[in-house]
């Protein structure tokens, strides 16, 4: 037999086992409230008056999908100024000039806006002040 299982006592389901009885149920759970019952389920509530109502449906996650640019757009998002900086830069720090090598590759079609490398070499960027936090967010932006 199905039974569900109130385990505070709070009106809300909280589990659902398969027992020989209510009775066993109890002998299980002490100080439960237990229903025999084939439709309600874990999160059902009772309505007060003897009923029970379904919990209200979750919408389903999606996932969102990765923000994509194309990458000549993405180094276009920079001033030529900033463009100029960091490569400055990157020709006495190895960490920009491998983060902007990376960027510039032509085999890279598009940059994933998301992408937590990204991110981190944009952070960096802001670490050694070529760009404001402001400025790099408004950069990472979709």
């Amino acid at each position: 037999m199905r039974i569900a299982i109130d385990q505070d006592s709070n009106g809300v389901i909280d589990n659902v086992i398969e027992a020989e009885g209510v009775e066993a149920a109890q002998a299980i759970f002490p100080g439960a409230s237990v229903f025999a019952s084939d439709e309600i389920g874990p999160g059902w509530a009772s309505d007060g008056e003897g009923g029970w109502q379904a919990p209200a449906t979750q919408p389903e996650f999606e996932p969102q999908a990765p923000v994509r640019i194309d990458t000549p757009l993405f180094l276009m998002r920079f001033t030529p100024q900033e463009r100029i900086g960091i490569r400055q830069a990157a020709k006495t720090d190895l960490v920009i000039e491998d983060w902007f090598a990376i960027i510039n590759d032509p085999r890279l079609a598009y940059i994933e806006l998301g992408d937590p490398n990204l991110t981190a070499g944009m952070g960096y960027l802001v670490q050694q002040e070529l760009l404001t936090e402001a400025r790099a967010q408004e950069v990472l932006a979709p």
